[in-house]
């Protein structure tokens, strides 16, 4: 194949020329990528897995997910060696793929895999530059499919390249995985009752998946809580809109306030004396600003509990000022689901919550 080289958010983007009928018949006969949602496989020789470089790849791209109670990690790293692929190929249909090279190392296999991909002009001006590069493939071995290559000519400059990209890397992964995301939270369709009580009562228009159910409207707040139950987990968003008549409600403490209040007003459990809360006690509460639909917002991460109870888990909420009715929409996405992996849960929280529109 011919090889297209173009900036895509400061990478280089690799792309299969598609215009020949050789190339439309390949892709025809091709799998379809497969995996689940953040989960990367890493493709590189079993020493440099081993390595610092390893050791930097894992830093990062298996940090914690902001926020859990118990840790877990922003993506599902699984190795494989190229000999990996070669024994067992379905291994090469996976649809996220971090293609470590040394380029320096020209016995690697890696390296061998990828030099014929990079062409020497690639090459040259990778060596002639700083070093390191980040290039983007589609559909190498399956269709749907996304390789990130991150190359350097010996292993400092591969961790400096980690390092310089990982950003950039995972807005882009971000941006891939979004329609997957979206296609699982609303796998059942919307639960479009909800979402016309909730625009004529609130004002809200609010994309909410099938099997909620409305647990309390009080329209002198006004203030609607919606929760979808199973066995293992229970998922509810808070809905609340309130005056902006000054610049210290939109803040931090303004937002920490608003879910403070309507956690002590309207959610408790069966013992007496319990409210929800914000536990920034045990750990930290991380509020920065965002755009939401065009709209001016804060976003707060952190954990609730239940006070003098024992119960709690993580939640994501947002501050967002209507411009048309000078008003605050706060919205609060909060999880119950003890010993339950929630990192996949609040990602389509972040997104439900995301669809707000005044």
């Amino acid at each position: 194949h011919s090889r297209i080289l173009a900036a895509v958010l400061g990478l280089a983007l690799f792309l299969a020329a598609c215009g020949d009928a050789t190339t439309r018949k390949k892709m025809q006969g091709m799998p379809t990528a497969y995996g689940n949602i953040n989960q990367i496989a890493v493709l590189c020789d079993a020493a440099l897995w081993e390595s610092p470089v390893g050791d930097t790849l894992r830093y990062y791209f298996e940090a914690p997910y902001l926020l859990l109670p118990q840790p877990e990690p922003l993506y599902d790293l699984v190795h494989f060696t190229p000999q990996d692929l070669v024994e067992k190929p379905v291994r090469r249909e996976m649809k996220l793929y971090l293609v470590l090279a040394d380029l320096a190392d020209t016995s690697s296999p890696t390296t061998r895999l990828v030099l014929p991909d990079l062409g020497p002009e690639t090459l040259r001006s990778i060596r002639e530059g700083n070093g390191y590069r980040t290039s983007i493939g589609k559909d190498k071995w399956a269709l749907g499919q996304l390789l990130f290559y991150l190359m350097g000519f010996g292993e400092e400059l591969l961790i400096e390249n980690i390092r310089t990209d990982f950003a950039t890397i995972a807005q882009r992964i971000e941006q891939e995985q979004l329609p997957r995301i979206e296609a699982t939270a609303y796998q059942g369709g919307e639960e479009t009752r909800l979402v016309n009580e909730i625009r004529d009562q609130l004002g809200i228009q609010l994309r909410v998946p099938r099997g909620f159910k409305k647990a309390i409207l009080d329209l002198e707040e006004p203030f609607m809580w919606i929760r979808k139950d199973n066995p293992e987990v229970n998922i509810n968003i808070l809905i609340h809109k309130t005056p902006y008549t000054e610049a210290s409600q939109l803040t931090k403490e303004g937002l920490k306030a608003i879910q403070n209040r309507l956690g002590r007003k309207y959610i408790s459990t069966t013992f007496a004396n319990t409210y929800m809360r914000i536990n920034d006690e045990d750990l930290p509460l991380f509020v920065e600003p965002t755009k939401i639909n065009g709209y001016y917002a804060l976003e707060a991460r952190g954990v609730w509990d239940i006070v003098n109870d024992y119960m709690g888990g993580p939640f994501i909420s947002y501050l967002i000022h209507d411009p048309n009715r000078n008003e605050l929409a706060f919205l609060c996405g909060f999880v119950h689901a003890p010993g339950e992996e929630k990192r996949n849960l609040m990602q389509q929280l972040e997104f439900v919550l995301r669809t707000v529109r005044f």
